[in-house]
């Protein structure tokens, strides 16, 4: 996919208010998406705007795997390319999300954002993904529970890591950065359950 408006690939609730709504066993896997003259997100799930009040909206077994996201040295400046989208207003979780062996190469315009943002996440797998090119690499955070991180490599020049606000027992292990990041991992709100090897 060449210069998608918006999303290349989205799957979230559709208006941002809608409640209760369950998405289940969905699989984004080797894809493309290439950006050479649009801005826009690689992958989004969950909400388009987590600023909107609702509630009760599961995301579960989805799995975004082996996909290449490309910025090109012409692009705008890109927004997160995988994005798990919730907050505390949203109150989206999501529950057992793979997002694995996924490539990131950004050739453009550095945003301060990170290339993949996934909030509120629980049960859950971000593992042998690789970005390089950014400025802020992988976080993860809010009400976070029982996630696996591990296998990552990350080329960054302000934070390659970011894991914040966690209810318990995540696990981040054999990531690696890459060059010289102002900050290699930014913690923040950890629960003595959690297990981080920088």
């Amino acid at each position: 996919m060449i210069d998608p408006i918006g999303a290349g690939f989205n799957v979230g609730i559709d208006s941002a208010t809608d409640a209760h709504c369950i998405f289940r066993k969905i699989t984004l896997a080797g894809n493309q998406v290439i950006r050479t003259k649009t801005a826009g997100y690689g992958i989004r799930i969950g909400t388009p705007d987590n600023s909107k009040r609702t509630t009760g909206n599961i995301f579960e077994d989805i799995a975004i795997v082996n996909n290449r996201l490309t910025v090109e040295s012409g692009a705008p400046q890109p927004l997160p390319l995988i994005f798990a989208n919730s907050s505390v207003h949203a109150e989206i979780r999501f529950e057992r999300l793979v997002v694995a062996g996924n490539t990131i190469e950004n050739d453009g315009p550095i945003n301060r954002e990170f290339a993949i943002d996934l909030r509120r996440i629980r049960n859950s797998i971000v593992a042998d993904n690789s970005v390089r090119g950014v400025a802020n690499g992988i976080a993860i955070g809010g009400d976070l529970f029982a996630n696996e991180i591990r296998g990552n490599v990350v080329a960054a020049s302000d934070i390659a890591y970011a894991l914040a606000d966690s209810v318990g027992k995540n696990q981040a292990a054999h990531n690696r950065f890459l060059g010289n990041p102002k900050q290699a991992w930014k913690l923040s709100d950890l629960h003595s359950s959690d297990s981080i090897k920088r």
